[in-house]
C-alpha cells in the first residue's frame, strides 16, 4: 500500500511502504557502468531519505521521489519554481506528490520533449502516486 500524499502542513510522510528502490539501467546512457545519484537542472531543493525514512513536500511544491543507487534509497526532489527541468539518471520506479497552490497542470516530457501518457497532465491533490521514471527526461511543474 502507498503512503498517503503530503498534507498542507508538511508533516514528515514515509518512503513508500515495502517499495523498494528498483533501478534496471544505472543511467539513461549506454555504456554507464557506475551508480550516478540522480540529478536536476536547474538545481531544486532535494531531500535524501532511506527506504523506509520520511520526507516533507511543502505547500507549493511538486515533489518527485527517485531511486538512488547510490545510497540505496531515495532522492526527493522538490520543485517549486515554475519552469522546466531536465533531470538525469531518473530510472526505475519512483513516486510523486503534487502540492502545489492553485491549480496548475504538471508534465513529464520524453527525450523528444513529447508529454508522456501516462500520466498525462498531473493536477495538485490526492495522495502519492506511483510512475515509471525510465522514459522522463524533462518536468515541467505549471
Amino acid at each position: 500500500m502507498e503512503p498517503q500524499g503530503e498534507p498542507e502542513d508538511s508533516t514528515p510522510q514515509p518512503a513508500p511502504d515495502g517499495a523498494a528502490p528498483t533501478v534496471p539501467d544505472q543511467g539513461k546512457e549506454a555504456g554507464s557502468q557506475f551508480a550516478t545519484a540522480p540529478s536536476i537542472s536547474p538545481a531544486t531543493a532535494i531531500q535524501d531519505i532511506a527506504i523506509n525514512g520520511t520526507y516533507s513536500c511543502p505547500s507549493g511544491n511538486f515533489c518527485a521521489v527517485v531511486a538512488n543507487p547510490v545510497t540505496g534509497g531515495w532522492r526527493v526532489f522538490k520543485l517549486f519554481n515554475c519552469t522546466t527541468y531536465s533531470v538525469s539518471f531518473w530510472n526505475g520506479s519512483g513516486f510523486y506528490f503534487d502540492n502545489q497552490t492553485g491549480n496548475p497542470g504538471t508534465v513529464v516530457f520524453d527525450q523528444n520533449r513529447r508529454p508522456l501518457n501516462p500520466p498525462g497532465t498531473i493536477f495538485p491533490g490526492g495522495s502519492q502516486r506511483s510512475i515509471d521514471w525510465n522514459p522522463v527526461f524533462f518536468v515541467k511543474n505549471c
